[in-house]
C-alpha cells in the first residue's frame, strides 16, 4: 500500500516505465474499489443515527439527569490564580491582625472592586480584578475571572466562619464582613447559594446566624456596621429568591433558622473551651481520636490506648500544651463576646419577627432549632457573670413581649401552642433571681423582665380583676412578695432608684391584695430617688 502511493503520487509507474509499480497500483485501486461495494449502504446511515442518537443521549443526561454540584464552604482555595493564594496565605496563616487586615482589604479592592462610574450609570462595563488599569491599580495584569471569584469566595466564607469572625480584633471581623458584602455584586448567584443554599433549608450556612448576632451585639462599631450591611444584602437576597411574599419587617425562613441554629450553639456552650469545639469542630473530633489539640493555639497531645485499642481522652487533654496567660484571656474574651452577641440578635430577631400580632409567625416553643430552655436558665442564674445575666435579662424580657409562647405555662390559654416543649418555668425562677441578684447594674433589666411576664399573662388571661400568674398558679405571690420585699429594703444594692421606681408601682399593684408586701422601710435616698422617677416618668 505504501509503495502504491508513492507510485500514484510520484508518476513513477508511467514515467519509468515500471511494470511493477503500475501492477501494484491497479491492485490498490480494485481493492479498495471492492471494499467500497461490500460496504451495506444503510450502514453508514445507521452509524451517523446512532451517532446522533448517542450525541442526544449524552446531552440529555448531561441536562437531566446529572445531579447538580452543592456549593459549600471550602476549606481550601480551589482556584489556581497565584496572586490569590498569595493573599489568602496573608489572611489565614498569619496571625498579624495588621497583615490580615491589609490582605483582607487587597482583596476587597481588587477582587470585588465596587462599580465604576460607567458601570453604575449602566455603560455595561464589566468587572475588573487586580491590576487593572480601570481600577488605578496599574501593572496592567488581567483581571480575575468569574471561576476565580467564586473559589475566592468560597474560601473565604470558611475562613470567616472558623478564623475572622470569632477574631479577637474588630479591625479583622469588620474587613471580613466587608469583603463578604463586597462579594454579591460580583458573583450575585453564587453568593446567594453559598450563603442560604439552593432549595431547601439544610444549606444555609453557618456565617448567616454569625453575621445577625454580630449586628445586633458587636462590641466594635466597625464591625457591627458592616455587619449589619451584610445582613441588609442577606435578607434581600433571601426575599429576591423566595416564591412566597416575604415578611416586610423581618428576616425570611432561611434566616430565622439560621439565627436560632447558632444562638442554640453558641447559648449551649458552658466554657470557653466549649466554644472552640463549635468554632472547629474537627478540633474535638481529634482530641477524641487522641491526635488533636484541646485550644486554640493547637498541640499535640496525643492519649495512650487502653486494652480496647481505644484513645483516653482525659490523658490526651492532660498530656496536650497548656494555654498561656495571654491565649487563655483572648479565649475569655471571645466567649464572652460571642455568647453576649447571640443573646443580642436572638432578641432582636423575636422582635422583628414575632409570633404574635399580624406578623406572627411559627411558635418557637415548638421550633427544634431554638434554643433549649435549660442553656437559657443556667444564664439567668447558674453563672457569676453579671454580663451574662444581664443579657439573660434582656433576652427573656423580649420572649415576654414577642414569643410568650416560651414563658408561659401550657395550660394558659391563648399562647398559641399545645406542646410547649420548649417553655421554661420562668414563674418558679423569678422569686430566686430577686433574692440572688447583688449587682447593681442588673436589676433594672431584671424589673422589667418582671414587668414584661406580668403584662404577657395579662394579654392572655385575665379574670375578676387578677392577673394570669397568680390565678393560673405559675407564680406564688406569697414568695414574689417576700423576694421583692427584700430586694427594696436593700435599696437593690445600690441600683439608682430613679432608673428602678417606675417598674414598682405596677409591679406591686398586680400582686393579689392578701399577698401585696406591707410597709417596707426604704433607703431615703432610694426613696428621693423613687420620688424622681415617678416625676420624670409622668414629665415623659
Amino acid at each position: 500500500r505504501g509503495f502504491a502511493d508513492f507510485a500514484k503520487h510520484t508518476d513513477f509507474a508511467t514515467s519509468s516505465g515500471s511494470t511493477t509499480a503500475a501492477a501494484t497500483l491497479a491492485a490498490a485501486k480494485q481493492k479498495r474499489r471492492k471494499q467500497q461495494q461490500s460496504k451495506p449502504k444503510s450502514q453508514s446511515s445507521d452509524v451517523s443515527d446512532d451517532k446522533n442518537n448517542d450525541d442526544a443521549n449524552n446531552v440529555a443526561n448531561n441536562n437531566i439527569s446529572k445531579p447538580k454540584h452543592l456549593m459549600r464552604p471550602s476549606p481550601i482555595y480551589s482556584g489556581s490564580d497565584p496572586r490569590l493564594v498569595v493573599l489568602f496565605r496573608k489572611i489565614g496563616q498569619k496571625r498579624d491582625p495588621t497583615t490580615k487586615v491589609r490582605a483582607l482589604e487587597e482583596l476587597t479592592s481588587v477582587v470585588y472592586p465596587p462599580p465604576s462610574d460607567d458601570e453604575s450609570s449602566g455603560a455595561g462595563s464589566t468587572s475588573k480584578g487586580m491590576g487593572d488599569d480601570g481600577n488605578g491599580n496599574g501593572g496592567g495584569e488581567a483581571p480575575f475571572p468569574r471561576p476565580e471569584k467564586i473559589a475566592a469566595l468560597s474560601h473565604l466564607l470558611y475562613l470567616h466562619e472558623t478564623k475572622l469572625g470569632y477574631d479577637n480584633r474588630p479591625s479583622v471581623r469588620a474587613a471580613s464582613y466587608k469583603a463578604l458584602a463586597a462579594a454579591k455584586g460580583h458573583v450575585p448567584k453564587a453568593w446567594t447559594t453559598l450563603f442560604l443554599g439552593d432549595g431547601d433549608d439544610s444549606g444555609v450556612t453557618a456565617a448567616v446566624g454569625m453575621t445577625w448576632s454580630a449586628s445586633m451585639g458587636d462590641p466594635a462599631a466597625d464591625a457591627a456596621r458592616n455587619a449589619s450591611a451584610l445582613v441588609d444584602e442577606l435578607v434581600a437576597a433571601e426575599n429576591g429568591t423566595k416564591q412566597k411574599t416575604s415578611n416586610e419587617n423581618g428576616p425570611g425562613r432561611k434566616i430565622r433558622l439560621a439565627v436560632c441554629c447558632h444562638s442554640k450553639s453558641v447559648l449551649g456552650c458552658k466554657r470557653p473551651s466549649a466554644l472552640q469545639d463549635v468554632i472547629n469542630p474537627a478540633s474535638k473530633s481529634s482530641v477524641a481520636g487522641g491526635g488533636g489539640s484541646v485550644n486554640a493555639s493547637g498541640g499535640g497531645g496525643k492519649g495512650k490506648k487502653n486494652k480496647n485499642g481505644k484513645c483516653d481522652v482525659r490523658e490526651a487533654a492532660v498530656s496536650a500544651p497548656a494555654m498561656n496567660e495571654s491565649e487563655r484571656e483572648e479565649t475569655e474574651e471571645r466567649y464572652e463576646r460571642v455568647v453576649l452577641s447571640a443573646m443580642s440578635g436572638l432578641g432582636r430577631l423575636l422582635e422583628r419577627s414575632p409570633e404574635i400580632g399580624d406578623d406572627a409567625v411559627q411558635n418557637y416553643a415548638d421550633l427544634p432549632s431554638f434554643p433549649e430552655a435549660s442553656s437559657v436558665t443556667r444564664l439567668l442564674s447558674g453563672t457569676s457573670r453579671g454580663s451574662f445575666r444581664r443579657g439573660a435579662y434582656a433576652l427573656v424580657g423580649r420572649m415576654c413581649q414577642f414569643a410568650p409562647s416560651l414563658v408561659l405555662p401550657p395550660d394558659v390559654g391563648g399562647a398559641g401552642t399545645s406542646s410547649k416543649s420548649n417553655a421554661m418555668a420562668l414563674g418558679g425562677l423569678i422569686p430566686q433571681l430577686l433574692s440572688s441578684e447583688k449587682d447593681p447594674n442588673n436589676f433594672v433589666p431584671l424589673l422589667e423582665l418582671v414587668l414584661s411576664y406580668l403584662a404577657a399573662f395579662k394579654r392572655v388571661s385575665s379574670h375578676d380583676g387578677v392577673i394570669g400568674p397568680w390565678r393560673e398558679g405559675a407564680m406564688d405571690p406569697e414568695a414574689f412578695a417576700k423576694s421583692l420585699s427584700k430586694a427594696l429594703r436593700r435599696g437593690c444594692c445600690g441600683a439608682p432608684a430613679a432608673a428602678w421606681g417606675p417598674t414598682i408601682l405596677p409591679i406591686v399593684a398586680s400582686l393579689p391584695a392578701s399577698s401585696a408586701p406591707g410597709p417596707i422601710d426604704v433607703d431615703p435616698a432610694a426613696e428621693e430617688g423613687v420620688k424622681d422617677g415617678k416625676k420624670e416618668e409622668k414629665e415623659r
